[in-house]
This record gives structure tokens, sequence and C-alpha cells, in this order.
């Protein structure tokens, strides 16, 4: 039998997370960027690269990276990556 256990996040990455969103929101509505937050902050926690054609996700990669783990990247550059590491 296979079974999942939900799991809260530590106050570390609670922070993490809280860091990814205000990055994403900047002056815009909060609301509208916690999904992407939340995509962005469990791509680098678990894989390492958050892969995105969204300009305003890759105008902030800098930020980004400062505040967790993921590297933003397009879909051509992950496919170099890729290339590269085969």
């Amino acid at each position: 039998m296979i079974f999942t256990i939900e799991t809260d996040l530590t106050a570390e990455e609670q922070a993490r997370k809280a860091q990814i969103h205000a990055v994403l929101t900047g002056n815009g509505n909060p609301e509208k960027y916690a999904a992407d937050a939340s995509h962005v902050f469990e791509a680098g926690k678990y894989v390492g690269y958050f892969i995105t054609t969204d300009r305003r996700i890759l105008d902030k990669r800098d930020e980004l990276r400062a505040a967790c783990a993921a590297t933003v990247v397009t879909p051509s550059e992950w496919l170099r990556i890729y290339r590269e590491a085969d």
C-alpha cells in the first residue's frame, strides 16, 4: 500500500517561499502571483530548475536565484543544459 503523509513547511521554508512571493509580486496583486511563487519554491526545493517562457519570471531570475535554489531557465536553455550533461 502506498500513501503519503502531508507535512508542513519549516519556518525557514515558509520564509523562503514568502521571499519568492515578494520578488514575483513586486507592486502587483499578491493573490495573482501566489501560484507562481509556490511553483518556483517547489522547483528549488525538489528539482533545481524552473522552466518557463513567462518573461516576468525570467526578468526576475537573478533575484529569485538569491531567494531560493531554483535556477529559472527558458525551454531552449534547459535543452542546452540537458544536452551538455548527456
